[in-house]
C-alpha cells in the first residue's frame, strides 16, 4: 500500500512540472513503460532492458532505475545504475526497445 501511495504522489508531483513533450510520450506507446519504470524506482527493483544507442548499436543491460527526467530537447531520460558498466548512466526512454521487470533480482 505504501508503495502505491508513493507511486501516486510521485506521479502527481511529476504531472505538475510536465511539459508537452512528456505529455506526448505518456499518451503514446511509452505510457506503460514510464509507469513501470516509476514503480521500479519506488520499489528499488532492477530491470533488464534492451537498448538501442544513437549509433544503432543494440545491447541488453540490467539496470537499477533512479529517476526519470526531461531533457532540454524534450526527451524523457532515465537515470539508472548500469550493472554491466558498473556506473550511473542516462538512457533515453524512447530508445528502450524492451523491458523485463520480472526477470531481475
Amino acid at each position: 500500500m505504501r508503495a502505491s501511495i508513493r507511486f501516486i504522489r510521485r506521479t502527481i508531483t511529476a504531472a505538475r512540472h510536465i511539459t508537452q513533450a512528456l505529455v506526448s510520450a505518456i499518451r503514446g506507446h511509452q505510457f506503460r513503460l514510464i509507469a513501470d519504470l516509476y514503480r521500479a524506482i519506488d520499489n528499488g527493483a532492477a530491470v533488464a532492458i534492451s537498448y538501442t544507442r544513437s549509433d544503432g548499436e543494440q545491447s541488453t543491460r540490467t539496470i537499477e532505475p533512479r529517476a526519470l527526467t526531461l531533457s532540454a530537447a524534450g526527451h524523457v531520460l532515465l537515470r539508472a545504475y548500469d550493472r554491466r558498466d558498473a556506473e550511473d548512466t542516462t538512457f533515453r526512454v524512447d530508445r528502450i526497445t524492451g523491458a523485463d521487470f520480472a526477470r531481475c533480482a
